[in-house]
């Protein structure tokens, strides 16, 4: 869409990248392995010890200081629930040409399929979704789908990238 006076971009823009694997080289440039955005869950928990690790890549088109927040919201569940995840940063922007590159690896944490009575949800599928605030300002969001199935745990393998 071209630059108009009725389109005016925000100061702030950005991306969400979740990854299996991410490094920060020496000349500063990231290495990200394994992007994903859905998890295959046999049986009823996904654990991940490690946590989940993100890229943020956002541009704010001025100098000076910022503070940053990173949420991880369910969706499909009550509106009520606080987010899984809370995550707040500050940074300082020297050049507001370059853009801010920020990689996270979250605290360890745990999906539980919700309980179903009747198993009529098989497979079942969730969402969460990522919110990246800089600022006061949505600069970006990512979803993150978990689909749940075969609940008989002799069948299960808890490698949540292989269906």
């Amino acid at each position: 869409m071209p630059e108009s006076p009725n389109y005016p971009m925000d100061p702030v823009r950005g991306a969400i990248i979740m990854c299996d694997h991410l490094d920060q080289m020496q000349n500063g440039k990231w290495l990200i392995v394994g992007t994903h955005q859905r998890w295959y869950v046999r049986g009823d928990i996904l654990d991940l010890p490690k946590g989940i690790n993100l890229y943020l890549r956002f541009q704010r088109e001025m100098s000076g200081p910022f503070q940053g927040a990173l949420k991880l919201v369910a969706r499909d569940l009550s509106s009520l629930l606080p987010p899984l995840i809370e995550i707040s940063f500050e940074g300082v922007v020297n050049d507001p040409n370059l853009p801010v590159e920020v990689g996270f690896s979250t605290p360890a944490v745990s999906f539980a399929r919700p309980n179903d009575e009747n198993k009529s949800h098989d497979p079942l599928v969730l969402t969460y979704t990522w919110w990246l605030k800089v600022d006061g300002h949505d600069v970006a969001s990512a979803p993150l789908i978990i689909q749940y199935s075969a609940k008989d745990p002799s069948h299960a393998h808890n490698d949540p990238r292989q269906p």
